[in-house]
């Protein structure tokens, strides 16, 4: 079995480097890792270490495969409440460490956006964004610096127009270019060193040609770093396919250099750096969608398969810890049977999605 330092390194960054780290949060990471690592227990005595929180679960753009671009009608679309926001930030702000703001839809689209992220800030959390960044104004350029944003990962998928719209459909990518270098000018304007730009590039066959060009684009724009990441297959059914499945689903796109594939070329089954054993984020972690609806993970999309809402079933707290949470927890360590009617047993049985 190989070691994924990667992911080892990102973890240690995220927690044990944070410069939020408080004894109390430090505490609460190690009573939770504890709990995860040894006792698998279906209530769990301590808060989320981190949280995605999706500001819009709409979108600009048209991915083919995301449910949101895909405009399936599973999830409501919905804005999320900024004064819901702050009521779920404050229930857990003395023990989280890092807030996610972004999961299904293009955060930009919400209008409390920067409130959101300054508000995370004022309480000691480490905000981090995602976005297509296809929508960006000098003034939203500045508000964005000025917010506090540590981390900002930038989805391009190409180094032209012609290979990066055959993914981010309706997206132009000269337009999130001259978007990039507003961002690196206010930046530099407001003498602020954050937000750290992240630009990530999903490899496929229409733009593996153009790797070299993109690294040499990036560090040209000013972009802090830029990583190349193999694509994952449709994100709204990943859970409820096989390896084999999952193949077949995302071959149409699959690049010819194997070493950005996660799939075996000669299984079709999916590559592993590791073998998870169980769930992390049922521990953890958990994914709070735009309108308040609790996800056990990320990868969670069909609003049926939610275990709860944190607006309105008495605070995220009581959701963490409700009877569903617990049937959850105990079937991902294998202490009950796969329940048929829960997403998580589908994961189970899949060998637990790789986040």
């Amino acid at each position: 079995m190989s070691i994924d330092y990667s992911f080892i390194k990102k973890i240690f960054r995220t927690f044990f480097t944070n410069p939020h780290l408080t004894p109390k949060k430090f505490f609460n990471l190690v009573l939770a890792g504890f709990q995860y690592k040894f006792l698998r227990n279906p209530i769990v005595k301590t808060y989320p270490i981190r949280l995605i929180v999706d500001p819009a679960n709409m979108c600009n753009l048209r991915c083919p495969l995301c449910p949101t671009g895909q405009l399936k009608p599973t999830r409501n679309k919905t804005l999320m409440d900024l004064t819901h926001y702050k009521h779920l930030v404050d229930e857990v702000s003395d023990y989280l460490f890092e807030i996610d703001l972004y999961n299904w839809g293009e955060p930009f689209l919400n209008p409390a956006l920067f409130e959101m992220i300054e508000y995370a800030q004022k309480k000691n959390i480490r905000t981090t964004m995602s976005s297509n960044f296809n929508i960006l104004n000098d003034a939203m350029a500045r508000k964005l610096v000025q917010s506090g944003l540590e981390q900002l990962t930038l989805s391009i998928d190409g180094a032209s127009q012609q290979s990066y719209v055959k993914y981010r459909v309706r997206g132009n990518f000269e337009r999130v270019v001259r978007n990039i270098k507003m961002l690196v000018k206010a930046r530099k304007e407001l003498r602020q060193q954050n937000p750290r730009i992240t630009w990530q590039f999903l490899v496929m066959k229409q733009n593996e040609h153009e790797i070299e060009k993109a690294r040499k684009m990036a560090d040209e724009l000013g972009v802090d770093e830029i990583f190349f990441r193999p694509i994952r297959p449709d994100m709204g059914s990943e859970l409820h396919m096989s390896d084999a499945q999952k193949y077949e689903n995302a071959k149409p796109w699959l690049p010819k250099n194997e070493e950005y594939s996660r799939f075996n070329a000669k299984t079709h089954t999916k590559k592993k750096k590791y073998k998870l054993k169980s769930c992390l984020f049922l521990w953890t972690q958990a994914s709070i969608n735009s309108d308040g609806s609790v996800s056990p993970c990320c990868g969670v999309y069909d609003q049926k398969d939610d275990f709860g809402n944190a607006f309105l079933d008495g605070g995220f707290m009581k959701v963490w810890n409700n009877k569903t949470y617990q049937k959850a927890r105990q079937i991902a360590s294998r202490q009950i049977p796969v329940d048929g009617k829960l997403l998580c047993s589908k994961c189970v049985k899949n060998g637990f999605l790789e986040y």
